[in-house]
């Protein structure tokens, strides 16, 4: 499973939105044994929607409502053999 997260938060708040949108993801999809988590960034709002469209029924976005509704993390169903689709994107990092 891929977790994609907006690095124009802070970085409670990256963390907290990563862990909704793994909930959610795993309630939508499940997560088989041996299932891995991969966290990405990206780098607001606007990318994170680009994600979103591009991956369409195979991922969920996770909306806050404490922020206005605005998405800020989305989780992929677990495929396999997918890292090349996420190769531009950096691991997640609190920096």
């Amino acid at each position: 499973m891929y977790v994609l997260v907006r690095t124009d938060l802070t970085i409670p708040q990256q963390v907290v939105q990563a862990a909704h949108a793994a909930h959610e993801s795993g309630g939508k999809f499940g997560a088989p044994a041996g299932c891995f988590l991969i966290i990405l960034s990206v780098p607001d709002e606007p990318m994170l929607h680009a994600w979103a469209d591009r991956l369409g029924d195979s991922a969920v976005l996770f909306t806050e409502p404490d922020l206005g509704g605005a998405a800020t993390a989305l989780a992929t169903a677990p495929f396999p053999g997918k890292q090349s689709l996420f190769s531009r994107l950096k691991l997640w990092s609190p920096s």
